[in-house]
């Protein structure tokens, strides 16, 4: 059965929140599909940090494989961090997570191989996520891809809730798919050189174009999967200077 040889490497980069992070594993393990990898990369956490992982990691080790890079600065870049963990990976099919978000459905791996039960040529897999303010209310706004959920009724069915989706159709959405939302073919990623290690910024939407300028077979599932925490934003001089850096990092991406 196709369940048995569909392989998913899970993917997490993490770096100074273990509490997090503890509960975005957690999520992880409890998904109903088995046949899975976790590699997690910590990024050089500071040494306050690391006791808290080590415990978890005492807890998993079974379960996980843990890479920790080198201690820098700034940390090596959550690009960098994916990347080594793709390259560790033997699934053919790579799944990421954010450290500081969750996978909230259960099913979701499941559902991804029964997809590719019915279309075994799929490269890309985007579905949804619901995102929490700081003052703890679902945000009403359209993020992500949820904007396409309606239009998507339109498009050749795969499964009951997927539908074969293709780049045009996608960025009318006029966002991305997150990586929470994101199951990519570990060939495909490889062909693209995976994430741009020198962006610190929105390098997940810059790995999203690339791969729909490559991807053959792209699936979008109308399933809300994860939850993602949006960080609270307080004004100051600095966050000025990075606000230009940020704008400056997305002209180089366009």
């Amino acid at each position: 059965m196709i369940e048995n040889t569909v392989k998913i490497s899970v993917l997490i980069a993490t770096r100074n929140r273990p509490q997090q992070f503890l509960v975005a594993l957690n999520s992880v393990l409890n998904q109903s599909y088995n046949n899975t990898e976790i590699i997690v990369v910590n990024d050089g956490s500071d040494s306050d940090s690391l006791a808290g992982y080590a415990e978890i990691e005492s807890n998993f080790n079974d379960k996980v494989k843990f890479i920790y890079l080198n201690k820098r600065k700034n940390g090596h870049g959550p690009s960098f961090a994916r990347n080594t963990a793709a390259d560790m990976a033997t699934g053919q099919y790579l799944a990421f997570l954010d450290d500081d978000d969750l996978w909230t459905d259960k099913e979701l791996l499941s559902r991804f191989v029964a997809t590719v039960a019915a279309e075994p040529k799929i490269e890309l897999f985007f579905s949804n996520q619901k995102a929490l303010n700081a003052d703890g209310e679902i945000t009403k706004k359209s993020i992500w891809l949820e904007s396409l959920i309606e239009r998507s009724s339109k498009l050749p069915k795969v499964t009951d809730s997927a539908v074969f989706a293709t780049a045009k159709w996608l960025v009318s959405a006029n966002s991305f798919a997150h990586l929470n939302c994101t199951i990519v073919q570990a060939s495909l990623f490889a062909k693209i050189n995976g994430f741009d290690e020198s962006l610190r910024y929105e390098e997940d939407k810059d790995l999203f174009w690339r791969l729909l300028d490559s991807a053959q077979v792209i699936v979008y599932d109308k399933n809300y999967v994860a939850l993602h925490y949006i960080p609270k934003q307080r004004g100051s001089a600095s966050n000025d200077v990075e606000y230009l850096k940020k704008r400056e990092i997305q002209i180089y991406i366009a």
